[in-house]
């Protein structure tokens, strides 16, 4: 801290104001300090092509100088506001899933006044590179590599689908419950677990930042607690240098998917357990349509085929991208001596949206989840 040291005179200094003249000058200034911060920001306008049509739930990601990145999203009408912090050139970006980033040109920051700028969209898609030998295994960004286009495809979407979750017009019901599986696979619902659940609340940094730190399971005296790779973790920055990235295809189970998988850049230390999954996008379009994920390096009495989870998404009539379907499988332990256990099983817990409402429209329904509901409904009235 700077320490200031103010000398003593004989000889008193006087205003440069009278001071009626000074304390007017003071409300003057405090009148329009409000008025100057309220007016930092820029008011845009996106449309499509044609110059007309108004681009909704578009994502657009900003900078100002070297500061961090932000995000926000289009609106009904095309239009999107953003607060710029500190000094600099505005830095912009339209993400668009299955479109090629557009680049806005930096402009300057002006602080005392609303800045407007409208965007023309260019519909240009995203082609692949074409798949070279060396590059199908890319840790962190390396020229037009194939994997590394894929997982910008699915993060632009996995952000979109964030933004959409920050929508305070959009009503989410879901149903959640736990079930256990057979030797078969064939699956049992737990009825008394069954309940409705509104939008899932997102965590703490402390939290999402444990999870890079420490892993996905974690163990205290005889209970073990499994976190899934959630939205937060998978867009976070980290994400992108934690992990590597490969092309991969599926004929028999995908033949419409083309997936990239994500596996850990640094084999993972004693105790940390992390994840290895494939990010699948359909061909056509490449939007995310799917995540799949399971544990790796987790306490050797835990191993059992199958332990892991998936992500599914969907598109709503408004242009929100909703987390619809997640899932958990975890392992059922069985004592079998004092302080051992050992697999005997698995059990998951499932997450599905079932119904999404705005502004009195419904703009998403599953039936199945709606069965669900309807029983969760059952059990709370009875």
């Amino acid at each position: 801290m700077q320490r200031t040291v103010q000398r003593m005179t004989r000889h008193p200094v006087r205003p440069l104001l009278p001071r009626s003249a000074a304390f007017f000058a003071w409300i003057v200034v405090a009148l329009l300090c409000p008025r100057a911060l309220a007016a930092q920001r820029v008011v845009g306008e996106v449309v499509r092509a044609d110059s007309v049509t108004p681009a909704v739930r578009v994502l657009i990601e900003w900078r100002v100088g070297g500061g961090s990145i932000q995000r926000t999203s289009t609106d009904d009408a095309g239009r999107f506001i953003i607060v710029p912090s500190g000094t600099g050139l505005i830095a912009m970006r339209v993400l668009r899933p299955g479109f090629r980033p557009q680049v806005i040109p930096a402009r300057l920051r002006y602080a005392d006044q609303v800045e407007s700028v409208r965007i023309v969209l260019r519909d240009e898609m995203v082609r692949l590179a074409p798949v070279v030998v060396r590059e199908d295994r890319v840790c962190g960004e390396r020229g037009e590599a194939i994997a590394w286009q894929l997982w910008e495809q699915a993060r632009v979407m996995l952000q979109s689908v964030a933004e959409a979750a920050r929508d305070t017009t959009l009503a989410v019901t879901a149903v959640e419950y736990e079930s256990e599986f057979s030797l078969a696979d064939s699956v049992r619902i737990r009825q008394s677990t069954i309940r409705r659940v509104g939008l899932e609340r997102a965590q703490s940094r402390a939290h999402y930042d444990s999870l890079f730190r420490y892993g996905y399971i974690r163990r205290v005296a005889d209970t073990s607690s499994y976190f899934s790779p959630t939205l937060a973790v998978i867009t976070d920055d980290r994400f992108a240098v934690r992990y590597c990235f490969s092309r991969v295809a599926d004929e028999e189970a995908h033949p419409d998917w083309i997936g990239v998988t994500f596996e850990p850049a640094v084999r993972p230390g004693p105790g940390i357990s992390d994840v290895v999954g494939t990010f699948w996008l359909d061909r056509e379009r490449l939007l995310l349509r799917e995540v799949t994920y399971r544990y790796v390096n987790a306490p050797l009495h835990h191993r059992i085929e199958g332990i892991g989870g998936d992500l599914r998404f969907t598109e709503l009539s408004s242009g929100h991208w909703i987390l619809s379907d997640w899932e958990v499988r975890m392992p059922t332990l069985n004592a079998i001596t004092t302080g051992d256990r050992a697999p005997a099983g698995k059990w998951a817990k499932r997450r599905i949206v079932y119904r999404v409402e705005r502004r009195g429209a419904v703009l998403y329904a599953d039936d199945e989840g709606a069965r669900l509901g309807a029983r969760a409904f059952d059990g709370i009235r009875r």
